[in-house]
């Protein structure tokens, strides 16, 4: 109760307005701070409130995590995650879609005949489990490309040659695109941390700088933020049998560099400096 007062949300209300733009407390909230506490708290050995998370490792239930090294630092820092990169369909080479517009889909509706049986095993259990946890339902329109604006595909990355994963072609991502206030920086322009830090270190070397650095993670296929009811065909995407989903959150694959930036200054903007 105490992180809902402080989040200043409610699982009930006494009275529920009936406005379309003031949804409605989930049912499953509760649960699902509870389970974002006992997952975030183990990351954080020294606190007193996280004190019942860390003993569930030596438990007989948690036995299965004793040994894991995602809770040693030293050993984590070391291995990259195993997720996609955040990079939206508008940042990636053209020849990263070779695949997709080169052997699958070649401008006719026959591609469902043509979409590789790996890639079907690999992006179909990912978008099953968006739709049963609410990301993403079905999209009341036609499933045709030129209403639906995205494809669902497979793909792997630098890091992962051996992984396909989700990856959502956009045709194209114009109309989206706004100017952003002049006080946001672009993505691209953000500061290189690590010759920030020795910079400043050899400045003020006699005074053992000490650093702090906030990374937030995010799903790798999607930002956390709720899409409006009339934005949402805009990220709607086709699936290898051709059915039309809806997003309601924000797809990576359809980001551009507005909302690519904006998470970065909507933190900053939160960060005590």
């Amino acid at each position: 109760m105490e992180i809902l007062n402080c989040l200043n949300l409610k699982i009930y209300y006494d009275v529920y307005v009936r406005d379309p733009a003031n949804p409605w407390p989930h049912r499953y909230i509760l649960q699902d701070i509870v389970q974002a506490f006992m997952t975030m708290g183990l990351f954080f050995p020294n606190v007193e409130v996280t004190s019942i998370v860390q003993e569930h490792p030596g438990s007989r239930e948690g036995q299965a995590f004793r040994n894991s090294k995602i809770l040693d630092p030293e050993a984590r820092r070391q291995v990259r995650p195993d997720a996609r990169t955040r990079t939206s369909c508008a940042y990636r080479p053209r020849k990263f879609w070779d695949g997709w517009e080169n052997k699958v889909y070649t401008g006719d509706d026959l591609y469902i005949d043509k979409f590789p049986f790996d890639w079907n095993m690999a992006i179909r259990p990912i978008i099953a489990k968006f739709y049963r946890a609410g990301m993403i339902g079905p999209a009341c329109v036609e499933p045709r490309p030129d209403v639906v604006p995205g494809f669902a595909t497979a793909n792997t990355e630098q890091h992962r040659p051996d992984k396909l994963d989700l990856f959502i072609m956009y045709s194209s991502t114009d109309e989206f695109v706004q100017g952003m206030p002049p006080s946001f920086i672009d993505y691209r322009d953000w500061p290189e941390l690590l010759p920030a830090a020795r910079r400043f270190a050899a400045i003020y070397k006699t005074k053992t700088p000490r650093f702090a650095l906030l990374r937030l993670w995010s799903a790798p296929h999607f930002y956390p933020l709720m899409m409006l009811l009339p934005m949402r065909q805009a990220v709607s995407f086709l699936d290898p049998v051709r059915r039309a989903w809806e997003c309601s959150v924000y797809s990576k694959g359809r980001a551009h560099e507005r909302m690519e930036c904006t998470q970065h200054n909507d933190v900053a903007a939160r960060v005590p400096s």
